[in-house]
């Protein structure tokens, strides 16, 4: 059950990252192209080109956490025994669970702030609080993907022999 709601928000998220990489694409060729050619500029195009680049990065990084792609650097822990690299990992997946919680914590506070509710964007006139949720909700995902690969079937073996 949670395997699938995990491959589904995978799934969701793959196709928020590949639609705003082409929306980013295409409003800022077409802003090139109206602005040198035809002297007559999109004037919201950056703005919300970047807000689609905070969207696509948010997305991104917890698709890489889903598809287990964040580089990491484990050459230290090739020199220890299995047994305290297993504990190690679990510290590891644990402090990230926590970082994790907290930016979750604050990044909701931030959001349910009236006066970030109250902001609105310069050139598009959105309310930045829709935006800005981009936050929370990536992070809960994050957690989600992080806390299901720690559970996976190939990990529930570290978990179990790291606890002893």
């Amino acid at each position: 059950m949670l395997h699938n709601l995990n491959n589904f928000f995978a799934k969701i998220e793959t196709y928020i990252v590949q639609l705003s990489g082409a929306l980013i694409t295409i409003i800022l060729i077409s802003q090139t192209v109206l602005r040198y050619v035809f002297s007559s500029p999109l004037f919201w195009a950056e703005e919300v080109a970047t807000l689609l680049l905070v969207l696509l990065t948010f997305t991104g990084l917890s698709l890489l956490i889903y598809e287990r792609r964040l580089i990491s650097l484990n050459f230290i822990l090739n020199f220890l025994s299995k047994s305290v690299q297993k504990k190690i990992r679990l510290i590891i997946d644990l402090l990230i669970i926590k970082v994790l919680g907290i930016l979750i914590f604050f990044s909701v506070g931030w959001v349910l702030d009236p006066m970030t509710q109250l902001e609105s964007s310069g050139t598009a006139g959105w309310s930045r609080w829709y935006i800005y949720c981009v936050l929370p909700i990536s992070f809960v995902l994050m957690m989600f993907h992080h806390v299901m690969e720690m559970f996976d079937s190939d990990n529930k073996i570290i978990l179990a022999e790291a606890s002893l």
